[in-house]
């Protein structure tokens, strides 16, 4: 298929515009998104101020210092877990917790993006496979990010609230061991996740800007969804072999150096 060119024909030979734009997220998706994104950064942000106040002390008089940069710190947590549970665990449940054989191929050859970047696959290279909706990259880090998410706001509570059930459950207090293994958890579960939200970052900005606009307009160009994500395009048009939304999405059908379309 010729990602180069502007315009493509149907079987019926009627000219279709693929700068035309698709719907591919709605409102609700989106809001979530961007819930879980900027709670996210406040987290990362808030949390590295108390992790080192040596090195990144500063940061928590951005949040008000002290005790306030501890209650946002908190607050945006909460919320960051509750609207991930909303967005992964129930809207997208079906798409993110299905994986396909073409999962786990785009899986074996990273979804093409660790070949050099503009140029043409070998021909002893695997081909990208043909995605849907969601990818096996993507759903791996959504399913990873909803648990880091719950890690996040268990170890928080232990944390933030070591005598929670003395105050509302007329309990003792919680163990010592079982605090010092909450910082233990939160830490670890930090380690991962902020080298994730950049990567993630990096990808849906510089190397795959229509990827940031699908999330803001929660639309997408014909070319770029016939790129990056060949069986969900065919279902949306109705063509034959289309996949359904949960199937996968992300780099497939074409080798990684075609004019791909960011």
């Amino acid at each position: 298929m010729a990602l180069q060119a502007t315009a493509r024909r149907t079987g019926a030979g009627t000219a279709v515009d693929v700068t035309e734009r698709i719907h591919r997220f709605s409102l609700v998706e989106r809001m979530l998104h961007w819930t879980i994104a900027v709670t996210g950064i406040v987290c990362i942000l808030s949390g590295l101020g108390w992790y080192s106040k040596r090195s990144f002390g500063f940061l928590l008089s951005v949040f008000g210092g002290g005790e306030t940069a501890r209650l946002v710190h908190g607050v945006a947590g909460i919320v960051m877990t509750v609207a991930s549970v909303a967005l992964i665990g129930v809207l997208w449940r079906r798409y993110v917790f299905r994986f396909i054989p073409q999962d786990w191929a785009w899986l074996k050859v990273s979804g093409g993006y660790l070949r050099r970047h503009g140029k043409p696959a070998a021909a002893s290279e695997t081909p990208v496979p043909a995605q849907g909706f969601f990818n096996g990259g993507q759903k791996l880090w959504a399913i990873l990010a909803l648990v880091l998410g719950v890690l996040f706001l268990v170890s928080g509570l232990v944390i933030w609230w070591p005598d929670l059930w003395k105050n509302f459950l007329g309990q003792q207090a919680l163990p010592i061991d079982l605090i010092r293994w909450a910082y233990v958890v939160h830490d670890a579960a930090f380690i991962v996740f902020a080298p994730m939200v950049i990567f993630h970052i990096y990808l849906s900005t510089l190397l795959n800007p229509s990827t940031f606009e699908a999330m803001t307009s929660g639309a997408v160009t014909r070319l770029w969804a016939l790129y990056h994500h060949p069986l969900w395009y065919a279902e949306v048009m109705g063509e034959p072999g289309g996949a359904a939304r949960g199937s996968g999405g992300g780099s497939g059908g074409e080798s990684a150096g075609e004019a791909m379309p960011r």
